[in-house]
């Protein structure tokens, strides 16, 4: 599987606020599981689920 590395910024933004439904999640390979387990790795109505959990802390009045 091809893997593509960004280390721009505003590239990195753009991807996935713009363009995340051209690229596949992955699994992790079994010795990084542990690591990244989490909202980050998963996909569809389960990483919907935990986002929305997650949502209220990033709002700009709970980062300040």
């Amino acid at each position: 599987t091809p893997v593509v590395l960004v280390a721009s910024q505003e590239l990195a933004k753009e991807i996935l606020a713009n363009k995340s439904g051209h690229f596949l999640k992955t699994p992790p390979p079994p010795s990084l599981r542990p690591l990244v387990t989490g909202t980050i790795s998963y996909d569809g109505e389960k990483w919907a689920v935990h986002r929305k959990i997650l949502n209220p802390a990033f709002y700009f009045e709970q980062i300040k």
